[in-house]
């Protein structure tokens, strides 16, 4: 079940900025019966939680249970606005061969976190060049940064809707998404 605040406009922007920045989640664990590697808990809250709070974000997850369900619901808030969207997921509580039911619980609960984080975040966790997206910029994305940097005071606000409304400002015709890269560009590239 997704519910939300009335207005999700700012929180909206606010996750918008927090997608772009993320990349993937580094696959650090292995799964001995399938093979395989996969991002654990620990990774997935090591790579998402500190852009979601440099976008203004906190991310909350409560286990929940209920009718033979375990679950966890996980919200988004956006602290400066008051807006929020919470999503809750259930899965039966069945009995499982050599796992008390706690046990049984607690991996139900760790494998909804990751994946409802995963899914809020837009992540994935693969070949992702241990997390070292390099970003692609095209030539109206540096064009935009190299212009804002020589029309903006050293005290701007850096947010991606801060900077679409000053580029707008100036007939720069500019979408939320275009704005987030600009302010990475620049922050990687610098104010040359």
């Amino acid at each position: 079940m997704f519910e939300h605040s009335e207005s999700i406009k700012n929180i909206s922007l606010a996750l918008l900025w927090a997608q772009d920045k993320l990349g993937g989640v580094s696959e650090n664990a292995n799964n001995p019966f399938f093979h395989s590697k996969y991002a654990d808990l620990g990774e997935h809250i090591k790579t998402i939680k500190p852009v979601f709070s440099e976008c203004g974000l906190v991310m909350t997850q409560f286990p929940i249970c209920g009718n033979g369900e375990v679950g966890v619901m996980t919200m988004v808030v956006h602290p400066e606005s008051g807006e929020w969207m919470k999503s809750t997921a259930l899965l039966p509580l069945e009995d499982e061969k050599g796992n008390s039911k706690a046990q049984t619980a607690g991996k139900i609960i760790s494998y909804l976190r990751r994946y409802m984080q995963a899914a809020i975040a837009n992540v994935y966790a693969g070949d992702d060049n241990d997390g070292n997206i390099v970003p692609v910029y095209t030539a109206e994305e540096k064009e935009l940064a190299k212009f804002l940097m020589e029309i903006i005071a050293p005290e701007f606000e850096m947010t991606p809707p801060a900077v679409m409304n000053l580029l707008n400002d100036y007939d720069k015709n500019v979408n939320i998404a275009t704005a987030a890269k600009v302010i990475t560009y620049i922050k990687e590239n610098g104010k040359s």
